[in-house]
């Protein structure tokens, strides 16, 4: 009902990304993490917050 864009929509993935990390798909998460990554960074734009914390999970995920 909110749409793909809705920052709401978009929190709920990250904490989809996130589950899937805590239960052990890496793989998984990390790719969830890119399409994520990338839709904030539309959405939100690169200097956002929540952007931020997209890349920052997923930087953690990759070992960076």
């Amino acid at each position: 009902m909110l749409g793909p864009d809705h920052p709401d929509t978009l929190g709920a993935l990250n904490n989809l990304a996130d589950a899937q990390a805590q239960a052990g798909h890496r793989s998984r998460a990390i790719e969830s993490y890119e399409l994520l990554l990338t839709d904030c960074r539309r959405v939100f734009g690169t200097g956002d917050r929540r952007t931020g914390l997209v890349a920052a999970n997923l930087a953690a995920l990759r070992g960076h």
